[in-house]
């Protein structure tokens, strides 16, 4: 939660009307929606709009969640990377023929008469990047040591792509090393 975001959301609301209702899921916890939730309370509201998930399925409720914070949140480039690997995971367990590379139609699986997009295309599709910039921020989530990552988090490392792409690429010692070297410098925007 991010209390600059709420604050300028809240300001929105307030001028033009809360256009989105929350999510809940089945039980009645809050699914997507916490920012606008929070934002509600700051203008006093005592109810906001909101709808039930169509579903049960835990990965379907997470991957709603992913997607809204995708598309509507301003997020640097590692937490963005962070969360497109999630969705990849998720994405690849509910369509498990879409892993490991693409149909004759290169892009797009076809299985008994259904018609599955590769987990970049159909993020792409969906956040309105190319599949290639997609394949680039999962490869920094995934090949950044997590001990490196959370050194970084906080620094305007954590928003620069090519820098995180050089860290990604690189072994596991060198990126340990690196980080090291520009925390003890204090310096954090530097490759």
């Amino acid at each position: 939660l991010k209390p600059e975001a709420v604050r300028s959301l809240a300001d929105s609301i307030k001028e033009i009307g809360l256009i989105n209702p929350i999510t809940l899921k089945p039980d009645g916890t809050i699914n997507t929606g916490r920012h606008r939730l929070e934002a509600c309370k700051l203008l006093g509201w005592d109810e906001i709009p909101f709808r039930y998930a169509d579903t049960n399925d835990g990965r379907l409720l997470e991957l709603a969640e992913i997607d809204e914070n995708l598309i509507r949140n301003e997020l640097a480039v590692l937490e963005r990377a962070d969360h497109l690997a999630r969705r990849k995971e998720i994405y690849e367990e509910l369509h498990p023929e879409t892993r490991h590379g693409y149909g004759p139609g290169r892009g797009h699986i076809e299985k008994s008469g259904n018609d599955f997009r590769s987990f970049s295309d159909d993020t792409a599709s969906k956040t309105g990047v190319t599949p290639r910039t997609i394949r680039q921020e999962v490869q920094i989530s995934k090949k950044i040591d997590p001990e490196v990552k959370e050194a970084i988090r906080d620094t305007p490392l954590a928003n620069s792509k090519t820098d995180l792409l050089e860290i990604a690429r690189s072994p596991v010692e060198k990126q340990k090393s690196f980080v090291r070297e520009v925390v003890a410098r204090g310096e954090t925007d530097i490759l």
